[in-house]
């Protein structure tokens, strides 16, 4: 209860406190303008420096290994800075080492390279915020094992896994970000103590997913809070592999102590929020863990024409597949005029009791 007792303590001040986290305190300031190498830049530079990257093109890939390291664009356009794959056949775009706590990334559209935007590992008190990330294969921003994260006021598009993505991480919080046309928009897994406040999900296959996966040294993903997003018109891929999870807008797959509130999900397909546990033909890879979603609370929300009319689709506005334990339900609004409702029905879902 302590750990909640932090995480909503600290969200109202989210707000107020992100445009703090420029703020400069650091003695070495160094200017990299288009034609000069930012990576010989970043390699020069010692802990806490800030480098303020013009306005231009860059084609390189980076890699951060000192602590301290800000790296300021001039906006996430085409009239902004630019890091691109073109001519560099890179996997990564930005690569943040262990070594390199306190990280801060503001004002860049980075694109094109083959599996992720942005990478950190093991990295500590990170700001990745004001990004434009486009295409860069499997995930736009991706932290692992990390821990005090902001990823705020971020644009991903067209990542063939997730446009945001955090992984086996704690204490991070994904804030006021446009994903769209991802397969997954926001994924936490396998990580604690986080927050999704605020942003916006649509035309991706899965909106935001909280989900606990088998195989990963953090066993389970808790005390989540999915709160004021936008989750719209997810729709499905044309035919769903046999086993895999399901479609749709905010989706909780076996994990625990979630909190889903005050969302608006429409039109998504084939459910606009769903409780469910991890589908059972991936329980033979870790059979020792619970797969199943405990002490998850969905309040507030409005659902509504999520699911469709056709029988061989169906999909629901709420949707639970009524395992796990201490699971409710309260105060939603989920009832449309296509009749559009909640499987199982209304009054066979928990009601949370008073706080």
């Amino acid at each position: 209860m302590e750990g909640w007792k932090k995480l909503l303590i600290f969200l109202p001040l989210i707000s107020g406190s992100v445009s703090g986290v420029w703020s400069d305190n650091s003695s070495t300031v160094i200017h990299v303008h288009p034609g000069e190498s930012l990576q010989a830049a970043i390699d020069r530079a010692s802990p806490g420096t800030t480098i303020v990257v013009e306005s231009g093109e860059f084609r390189e890939s980076l890699v951060i290994r000192q602590s301290g390291i800000r790296l300021i664009g001039m906006g996430a356009s085409q009239r902004g800075t630019i890091l691109s794959n073109e001519g560099v056949d890179a996997d990564t775009g930005i690569t943040v080492t262990a070594e390199a706590d306190g990280f801060e990334l503001t004002g860049f559209l980075i694109r094109g390279f083959h599996q992720n935007g942005v990478q950190l590992t093991e990295v500590r008190n990170y700001a990745v915020t004001h990004n434009r990330l486009e295409n860069n294969g499997e995930y736009g921003v991706f932290p692992l094992a990390c821990t005090d994260g902001l990823i705020v006021d971020n644009i991903a598009i067209g990542h063939t896994d997730s446009g945001l993505y955090v992984g086996q991480s704690s204490h991070t919080r994904i804030i006021h970000n446009l994903v769209r046309e991802n397969f997954k928009g926001i994924e936490v897994e396998n990580s604690t103590d986080c927050a999704v406040v605020g942003n916006e999900a649509t035309g991706n296959r899965m909106g935001i997913l909280v989900i606990a996966l088998d195989l990963t040294p953090v066993a389970n993903t808790e005390r989540v809070i999915v709160t004021r997003n936008f989750v719209h018109g997810n729709p499905p891929a044309p035919a769903s592999p046999e086993g895999a999870i399901p479609w749709g807008g905010i989706l909780v797959v076996g994990a625990d102590h979630v909190i889903v509130s005050d969302n608006l999900a429409l039109a998504n397909r084939p459910y606009g929020i769903a409780v469910m546990r991890l589908p059972e033909s991936l329980d033979r890879f870790d059979p020792e863990r619970p797969h199943l979603p405990d002490g998850n609370r969905i309040l507030g929300n409005i659902a509504l024409n999520n699911g469709t009319t056709d029988p061989d689709v169906g999909g629901a506005n709420l949707f639970w597949d009524g395992t796990g334990e201490e699971n409710c339900w309260k105060d939603n609004l989920f009832v449309d005029e296509t009749g559009s409702s909640s499987v199982p029905p209304p009054e066979a879902l928990p009601v949370c009791p008073e706080s």
